[in-house]
C-alpha cells in the first residue's frame, strides 16, 4: 500500500492525537506520515498555497474546531457572552465553510471536518447551547454539497467510545490542550476508522449463519416457533436490515434444511430480517466454503467482498482455511457482547450511501430473474433481443459524480486502468479544456441496472486518450461495452481526431476488459511494459457493433472456464481477518485502547533504546556481537538485559559457566570452588605431578588421564614450549570446563571425551555433582569417606568457619556422595598410543579414583618402554602395593609420597621413571596471568558513556553466540536464563519516602510509562516533553488541588524537587492561624514524638 499523509490542523493543540493516530496506521498496516500544522492555523492551512493541506496528495486533511476557541481567539473571557459574540461565530462558521470549498477545488485530498464538543462550562450556557445548534446545521447545509468533505459527528464518536470526562481544563488553560488523553484517545480512533473506510473498498455481501446467530436456538431440533429471538439476536437482525438499506448485499449460508429456513422466513413476523433482504441464500449441508463460492459465482463478485459470520468456531476455521480472501467474523461466546462486537466490526464502516447502494438488493434480484431468463434462451441473441436493453450514455451530471467515484474505486474486473479516483479528482479533471466523463446507464424489461459504467477521456490532441474505461461485472456480455467504445468513436470523429487510444494496465483481476479489447482490434494492440495501448480508429471504433453469433470471449469472467481464478493474498488475508476480528473483540473502548496504545508506545521507546544501547556495546573493542531485550521475568521494573558475546579471554562466563580468577590470575571454568582452590594448591603450588624428580623438557609428549578441569594441562603448556598434551576426562560436565580452560590456556591440548581402562568397552561412571574430581567407576569406600570428612574439616579451618558436629557431618559427605550416572566409553592406553601415533610418553598422569592398576594393565608390553615416567595419585594402601609390584616389573624407579594433608588416609602420590632421582631437577615458578575480565560494572559504564540519558537498569549476560532467529529477531525465550552475578538491580536508586513522594511518582509512571520512578530521576531524562508536562501539569491539579505552571515541569524537573515545591504550595494555601497553631504545636514536641506522628500521617 502506498504510504498517506494525515494533515491535521485545529483551533487548539492538537499534537496528542499523534499516538492514537500513529498507533492505528500501524495496526491496519498503513504506511502514514502525520503532520500537525501549527495552533489555530486553519484558515491559514486552508487557504495557504504552499500549506500542508492544499499539497497533500495521498491522503486526507483533518479540520478539528471548538467553536469556542473562536470566541477566545476574539480575546472573549469564558462564561456568558454577549449576543454579539455568539453572532461572530456564525460568521467564522459561513467563512470556514467557503474556505473549505475553495481549498477542496485546489486539493487532492478529501477533507474530514470534526466540531468538538464544548467544555462542559460553556455547555452550561444556554446561548452558547442555541448559536452551537445553529452554527453545525449552518456547516452542514454550506458543507453537505462540497464534494471530497466530509463532516464528523461528535454524537457519533460518544456513541462509539463514550469517554465520561472528556475535557481537561488545566491542560487547555495552560496548553491549549482542551481533552484528555482518554478523549484523545477516542477522537484518534474514531478518525482513523473514517479514514479506513474511506480509504478501503467496502465490502458488498455479508452471508449469515442462521442457527445461533440470527437467531437463538436450532430451527431443526427447535423448530419455527421454538428458535427465539432474544435481544441481542434482534439486534443482529435489525443492525443487518441497517447494512441492507445501506447497499449490502445480505446472504444466507447456513447448514439446515432449506424448508425449515424458509418456514422461519414466512411464519416468523417477529424477525427484523426479512425474506425481501435476502438476495440470495446456500441452506443445505456443504461446506460453507464452497456454499460461499457458489455465491461469488452467483452473484458475480470477488470472495474479497465477502463478510461471513457465524457463531461456531469450526464453521469460522473452516471457511478461513479454504476462502482466506473472505472477512470471516465469529460471534462472541457470551451473546450479550454480540450488538459491541458487531458495532465494532470496522469492515462495516461506510462514509457515504449513493442511490445505487440502496437499490442494490434489487438490482440483484431482477439479474436473477435476467439469468433464468438467459437458461431458457435458445441462443444468446434471443436472450438480448428479448431483454429489450435501453442503454444511455450522456455527459456526466453532477448528482451521479459519487456513484462515478465508487464505481472507479470498486470496479475491478471490466476496468481497462484500475485507477480510485475521488468526486474532486473526477470534478477537477472535467473542469479542464478537452477532459469530458460519460456515464452509462442501462436497464431492459427486468428492471433498471442503475448507472454501471464510466469513460474518462482527453480530447485535446489528435487523438482521443481514454483515461479510464469501466463497466459494472453485472452488465457485461450484453454488448453495452461495444456501444461504450462505439459512442467513443463518434465523438473523436465528430471532432476530427484519428484514433481512439485506450490504455490496459494489468491486475490479477481485470482479465475481462482484456477479451473484449483484443476481439474488438487486436491488429491495434501495442505492448507497453505493463499492458497494452490499444489505438482504434475512429471510424472503426465509431462502426463496432457486437454480434452474439461471433466467438465472443467477453462473457462474464465467473462464466468463462478459461479464466484463472486471481490469487490471494493468504498472509494479507490472515492477517486482515485476525486484526479485524480482535479489533472488534478486544479494542472497544477507549480506555482500553489507550492502555494499548501505551503498551505499543513502550514497546517502542524500549526498542528505540535497546538500538541505541546494541549500537553502544558493538563499538566495544573487545564485544564479538551483542543483543538488547527487555526482561519479562521481572514484573515490578523496568529492565532491560544485554547477552553480550564477548571475546573469549575478555568474557566472564563461557557456555554459561561463569569463570573463577585463580591466585595466579588466569580465569577459568569449574563447578566448585574448594574443590578448584584445593587443586590450584596441589598443581600450581606444591607442583605435585612435577616434583621428586620428575621433570619435562620442551616438546615433550605428556598423556594426562583424569585431566579435570584442566589445570595441569593448562601448567605444563605454561612451562615448556611445543608440549604435546593428551587429555582424557570422561565425565561430560566437566569435560565441557575442560574444553573451554584448555581453548583460553593450553590451546595446542588434544581433548578426549572418554575413559582409559584395560579393554574397550563401556562403564557406568558416577558423578558426583557437588564433589566432581572425585567421580569414578568405583563406589565410595569407608577410606573415602573418612577421608573426605577429614578434607571438610581442614577446609572449614582454612576459611575460618567453625567445626560442624557429627551428624551435620555424616550428612555433608552423603550430599558430596549423591551422584549421576553416565555411560561413557573406555579405550585401552595401548589403543590410543597407536591411533595418535604417540611413539614416545615423557610423562603419563594419572588420577582416575580407583581406576589406575586398569589403565597400567591396557599398555601392552612392547608399548612400556615408551613411557619414561609416570605420577599418579592412588586411594588406597592395597591398591598402591598392587601398583608398586607392577611398576617393578617393568623396571621402574619408584617413589612413593603421602602429603602431610593425607595423613590418617589411603591417599599416596606415587612417583616412576624409568631413571628417578630423589629430588627435584628445578624449582619451577608459578606462571601468572592478567586477563582483565570484562565485568557488568565496566559495561554499563561504557554505555553511559555512549548513550546520554541512560537511565534505566542494565544486566548483563555473557554468551557464547546469540540464537539464530528465522523471519525476524530472536525471542527473549531463545536467549539463556540471566545471569544474576551481572545484575543492575540493586544499582543506587533512592524510592519516594513521603506520601506527597509516592503520590507523585504515581503521576509520573502513568504519564511517562515507566514502571517505576526515583525521586531524583529526571523528568525530561526519562522521555518528558513540554505535552507530556502539561499532561503532568494537570494531573498534579487533580491530586493535590495545586495548580504548577508549565514552567516548574522545568524548574524543578525531579519528583523529589517537585514533591518539595507541592509541599511549599501547600503549606501557603494553610490559614495563618491554623499553621501558626501547627508550628507552635510541633515546637513542644520531642523528636520521637515527631517521628511517630509522622509515621503515623505516612500510613
Amino acid at each position: 500500500m502506498k504510504p498517506i499523509t494525515l494533515a491535521v490542523s485545529g483551533t487548539f493543540t492538537t499534537e496528542p492525537l499523534e499516538g492514537p493516530l500513529a498507533f492505528w496506521m500501524e495496526e491496519l498496516g498503513i504506511p502514514c506520515h502525520i503532520h500537525f500544522t501549527p495552533y489555530n492555523q486553519v484558515f491559514q492551512q486552508l487557504l495557504d498555497p504552499s500549506g500542508a493541506f492544499l499539497n497533500n496528495r495521498t491522503g486526507i486533511n483533518i479540520v478539528l474546531i471548538r467553536l469556542e476557541d473562536w470566541r477566545r481567539s476574539e480575546g472573549a473571557a469564558g462564561g456568558n457572552s454577549s449576543h454579539s459574540e455568539y453572532e461572530d461565530m456564525e460568521q467564522k462558521a459561513r467563512e470556514l465553510a467557503a474556505a473549505l470549498g475553495s481549498a477542496r477545488e485546489k486539493s487532492e485530498a478529501p477533507f474530514f471536518l470534526f466540531v468538538c464538543p464544548a467544555s462542559p462550562e460553556v455547555t452550561e450556557d444556554p446561548a452558547f447551547r442555541s448559536i452551537s445548534g445553529r452554527v453545525k446545521d449552518l456547516l452542514a447545509a454550506e458543507i453537505g454539497d462540497i464534494s471530497g468533505v466530509h463532516i464528523l459527528d461528535s454524537s457519533e464518536l460518544f456513541d462509539l467510545y463514550p469517554v465520561e470526562n472528556y475535557h481537561d481544563p488545566h491542560g487547555d488553560e495552560t496548553g491549549r490542550i482542551p481533552f484528555t488523553e482518554t478523549f484523545f484517545t477516542a477522537l484518534g480512533t474514531f478518525i482513523t476508522r473514517k479514514a479506513r473506510a474511506l480509504l478501503s473498498r467496502p465490502c458488498k455481501v455479508i452471508a449469515l449463519d442462521c442457527d445461533q446467530t440470527l437467531w437463538k436456538g436450532t430451527i431443526g431440533e427447535d423448530g419455527v416457533r421454538g428458535v427465539s429471538l432474544d435481544p441481542p439476536r434482534t439486534a443482529l437482525q435489525n443492525f443487518m436490515v441497517a447494512r441492507h438499506d445501506e447497499g449490502k448485499l445480505i446472504c444466507l449460508c447456513s447448514k439446515n434444511n432449506e424448508a425449515d429456513v424458509a418456514r422461519a422466513f414466512r411464519e416468523r413476523p417477529d424477525m427484523p430480517l426479512k425474506r425481501e433482504h435476502i438476495v440470495s441464500w446456500r441452506v443445505n449441508w456443504r461446506p460453507k466454503s464452497e456454499n460461499i463460492r457458489s455465491l461469488a459465482k452467483e452473484l458475480d463478485l470477488g470472495l474479497d467482498s465477502f463478510i461471513f459470520l457465524d457463531d461456531n468456531p469450526l464453521e469460522c476455521a473452516e471457511v478461513r482455511a479454504r476462502v482466506p480472501e473472505v472477512l470471516t467474523l465469529q460471534l462472541p461466546e457470551n451473546p450479550d457482547h454480540i450488538e459491541r462486537f458487531l458495532k465494532h466490526v470496522w469492515a462495516f464502516d461506510q462514509t457515504h450511501v449513493t442511490d445505487e447502494d440502496r437499490k442494490r438488493t434489487a438490482l440483484y434480484k431482477t439479474d436473477t430473474r435476467r439469468n433464468h431468463f438467459r437458461k431458457e434462451s435458445p441462443a444468446l441473441k434471443d436472450f438480448l433481443a428479448g431483454l429489450e436493453l435501453d442503454v444511455k450514455i450522456a455527459p456526466l451530471s453532477p448528482d451521479r459524480l459519487p456513484r462515478v467515484a465508487q464505481l472507479t474505486l470498486r470496479t475491478t474486473q471490466f476496468n481497462a486502468a484500475p485507477l480510485g479516483r475521488s468526486e474532486n479528482e473526477i470534478k477537477g479533471l472535467c473542469e479542464k479544456d478537452g477532459f469530458q466523463c460519460l456515464t452509462v446507464e442501462a436497464g431492459d424489461r427486468f428492471g433498471d441496472y442503475g448507472l454501471v459504467g464510466a469513460m474518462i477521456f482527453d480530447a485535446r490532441a489528435d487523438s482521443m486518450d481514454v483515461g479510464a474505461f469501466l463497466l459494472s461485472c453485472r452488465a457485461l456480455g450484453r454488448g453495452i461495452e461495444h456501444r461504450m467504445l462505439a459512442a467513443l468513436g463518434e465523438i473523436a470523429h465528430q471532432n476530427g481526431l484519428g484514433h481512439v487510444s485506450i490504455t490496459y494496465r494489468a491486475t490479477e483481476r481485470n482479465r475481462p476488459v482484456l477479451d473484449f479489447l483484443e476481439s474488438a482490434g487486436e491488429a491495434f494492440k501495442t505492448p507497453l511494459e505493463d499492458g497494452f495501448l490499444f489505438a482504434f480508429p475512429a471510424q472503426f471504433a465509431q462502426s463496432l457493433v457486437y454480434d452474439p453469433d461471433a466467438d465472443e470471449p467477453n462473457t462474464r469472467a465467473s462464466d468463462n472456464p478459461s479464466e484463472p481464478v486471481p490469487k490471494s493474498d493468504g498472509a494479507a488475508a490472515s492477517w486482515k481477518n485476525e486484526t479485524l476480528n480482535r479489533i472488534a473483540s478486544e479494542m472497544h473502548d477507549s480506555a482500553t485502547i489507550l492502555e494499548k496504545i501505551r503498551g505499543k508506545r513502550k514497546q517502542s521507546k524500549t526498542k528505540e533504546i535497546r538500538t541505541k544501547i546494541e549500537k553502544a556495546l558493538a563499538a566495544h573493542p573487545h564485544i564479538r556481537d551483542v543483543a538488547v531485550r527487555a526482561r519479562e521475568d521481572v514484573t515490578d521494573h523496568d529492565r532491560l538485559i544485554a547477552y553480550v558475546v564477548a571475546d573469549p579471554q575478555r568474557s566472564p562466563a563461557i557456555s554459561g559457566k561463569r569463570r573463577y580468577l585463580l591466585p595466579n590470575g588466569m580465569a577459568i571454568a569449574h563447578q566448585n570452588q574448594v574443590e578448584t582452590d584445593f587443586i590450584y594448591r596441589e598443581v600450581f603450588e606444591k607442583m605435585f605431578y612435577l616434583k621428586h624428580g620428575i621433570t619435562l623438557n620442551d616438546g615433550d609428549s605428556v598423556i594426562d588421564i583424569g585431566a579435570h578441569i584442566g589445570l595441569f594441562s593448562i601448567l605444563a603448556q605454561q612451562l615448556f614450549k611445543d608440549l604435546k598434551i593428551y587429555a582424557f576426562e570422561p565425565a561430560p560436565p566437566t569435560f565441557e570446563l575442560l574444553r573451554i580452560n584448555a581453548g583460553l590456556y593450553a590451546s595446542n591440548v588434544k581433548l578426549f571425551n572418554h575413559g582409559v581402562s584395560d579393554r574397550g568397552k563401556t562403564a557406568s561412571l558416577r558423578f558426583y555433582s557437588v564433589l566432581p574430581e572425585n567421580s569414578s567407576y568405583y563406589p565410595v569406600t569407608e577410606s573415602g569417606r573418612k577421608y573426605h570428612k577429614i578434607f571438610i574439616r581442614r577446609q572449614l579451618r582454612i576459611m575460618g568457619e567453625k567445626e560442624v558436629s557429627g551428624k551435620e557431618m555424616d550428612r555433608l559427605v552423603e550430599r558430596a556422595f549423591e551422584y549421576d550416572t553416565f555411560e561413557t566409553p573406555m579405550r585401552p592406553l595401548s589403543d590410543i598410543l597407536f591411533d595418535n601415533n604417540i611413539q614416545q610418553v615423557d610423562l603419563l598422569k594419572i588420577d582416575a579414583e580407583k581406576s589406575e592398576l586398569d589403565i597400567l594393565r591396557g599398555i601392552k608390553t612392547d608399548d612400556w618402554k615408551k613411557i619414561h615416567q609416570i605420577v599418579m595419585e592412588i586411594h588406597s594402601k592395597k591398591l598402591l602395593d598392587q601398583i608398586i609390584a607392577l611398576l617393578k616389573a617393568k623396571n621402574y624407579t619408584l617413589n612413593a609420597i603421602q602429603d602431610t594433608f593425607a595423613e590418617n588416609s589411603e591417599l599416596f602420590m606415587l612417583y616412576a621413571s624409568q631413571n628417578l632421582k630423589d629430588e627435584d631437577i628445578e624449582n619451577h615458578s608459578i606462571p601468572l596471568s592478567n586477563p582483565d575480565l570484562l565485568s557488568g560494572d565496566e559495561l554499563r559504564d561504557f554505555v553511559k558513556r555512549h548513550v546520554p540519558n541512560f537511565v534505566a537498569p542494565l544486566d548483563i549476560t555473557f554468551t557464547d553466540a546469540l540464537p539464530d532467529a528465522v523471519g525476524g529477531e530472536p525471542d527473549i525465550h531463545m536467549f539463556p536464563a540471566p545471569d544474576e552475578e551481572s545484575s543492575d538491580f540493586d544499582r543506587a536508586f533512592a524510592p519516594p519516602a513521603t506520601s506527597t513522594e509516592k503520590t507523585l511518582a504515581e503521576i509520573w509512571a502513568n504519564v511517562l510509562e515507566v514502571k517505576v520512578i526515583g525521586v531524583n530521576d529526571d523528568f525530561f531524562t526519562l522521555g518528558g516533553h513540554s505535552m507530556l508536562g502539561v499532561m503532568l501539569a494537570s494531573r498534579v491539579l487533580e491530586s493535590f488541588g495545586v495548580e504548577l505552571p508549565l514552567t516548574a515541569v522545568f524548574e524543578y524537573p525531579t519528583v523529589a524537587k517537585m514533591a518539595d515545591l507541592i509541599e511549599i504550595e501547600l503549606i501557603s494555601m494553610l490559614d495563618p492561624e491554623e499553621l501558626k497553631n501547627a508550628m507552635e504545636e510541633l515546637d513542644g514536641m520531642s523528636d520521637d514524638e515527631v517521628r511517630k506522628l509522622l509515621e503515623k500521617e505516612e500510613k
